[in-house]
């Protein structure tokens, strides 16, 4: 008997798979058997594997099976085994560790977004998760050790990427099923104040340090402007020097250079944004490309206090200009305002 091709062999295996999935359907079983890569997986309403969630909901789980005939028939079985257990009130999770447990982080990413991306907007996934997933050995082994190891590589003094890896690495070690703990540092209410914001020399001395022009002249947008990243997608500068934001987080809003004299500082009176669809999925990476010690949402952190305390705008108006309300700006920003700054305000009025 002729051997089978590798191609006839997938043709009959997808076949079988077919055959397999409608057996499971007749027989009332809600699993259904499918591939991811090359491997098996069954699909469907599962009990909660963390104790995050209480209600089943619909999860893959990893069989450790290639796809072949024999595979597909030993899956079709266990479908029918779990469901059934399912139906008895017994089935647990710790019965199909075995199968995961040899997992690369590659495949852990990839189950992880199969099931997480429908409920994390693009550029989260991008900026918060997938930057530093692609930090950890794609064809090693997932392990609480390689998590903390690669965590660790991260300088101290980057605290925002220190504290957006532990999120990240948390949630992808829960996933697993892997006990991780990993200093985090909380953005808390009271933590505010310990946040470095730029002093206007250190934003001006930035920007020369930028090689690229056209991120020369994003950059002295957000830090003229206070822009929120995302928004660079969004400028209307018939009204120039004023700005106009035409859509975004919070709608559209006229916005004032705060100093003014920063758009002559900044040359922004001509120049080219660098070619990018969405501003908020590279503007962060684009800055520790190029090490910058502070973060795009610093620059705009920066900007409000130069027009709150600097320029003596009103809450209101600068509320305005950031797009967003009275109070959010007062719970947000009076954190990071000094006591050096606060004596010097008194002592102008006591004068």
């Amino acid at each position: 008997m002729p051997r089978l091709t590798t191609e006839q062999i997938i043709d009959r295996s997808k076949a079988l798979l077919a055959d397999a999935n409608n057996v499971l359907k007749a027989s009332g079983c809600k699993l259904r058997i499918e591939v991811k890569g090359n491997s098996l997986v069954l699909r469907g309403v599962l009990p909660p594997r963390t104790s995050d969630r209480s209600e089943p909901y619909r999860q893959r789980l990893s069989l450790g099976m290639k796809l072949s005939p024999a595979a597909i028939t030993q899956a079709q079985s266990l479908a029918q085994r779990i469901s059934f257990d399912i139906d008895m009130g017994r089935f647990d999770w710790a019965n199909y560790s075995d199968n995961t447990s040899d997992k690369t982080c590659d495949q852990w990413i990839k189950d992880f977004a199969d099931e997480h991306l429908d409920t994390i907007k693009p550029n989260t996934w991008i900026r918060s998760y997938l930057y530093y997933f692609d930090k950890l050995p794609q064809d090693e082994i997932l392990t609480d050790n390689l998590l903390t190891k690669t965590y660790n590589s991260i300088p101290n003094s980057k605290k925002r990427s220190k504290q957006l890896c532990a999120m990240a690495f948390q949630k992808l070690a829960k996933f697993a099923g892997i006990e991780l703990n990993l200093t985090k540092v909380r953005k808390a209410k009271s933590d505010l104040s310990k946040r470095t914001i730029p002093s206007d020399d250190e934003i001006i001395d930035f920007y020369s340090k930028i090689p690229n022009l056209q991120w020369q002249y994003a950059y002295g947008l957000l830090a003229t402007y206070g822009l929120r990243p995302h928004e660079l997608s969004f400028l209307d500068l018939k009204e120039f020097p004023v700005i106009r934001v035409t859509e975004g987080k919070t709608g559209e809003r006229r916005v004032y250079p705060i100093p003014a004299e920063w758009v002559d500082v900044f040359n922004l009176g001509k120049g080219i944004l660098p070619d990018v669809t969405h501003f908020g999925n590279v503007t962060s990476m684009q800055f520790r490309r190029y090490d910058c010690p502070f973060t795009p949402y610093d620059l705009r952190h920066a900007y409000a206090i130069r027009g709150t305390i600097t320029k003596k705008i009103q809450t209101p108006i600068m509320a305005r200009l950031m797009g967003h309300s009275t109070t959010v700006h007062l719970n947000t920003y009076n954190a990071w305002i000094k006591d050096s700054q606060v004596d010097s305000e008194m002592m102008e009025l006591m004068s």
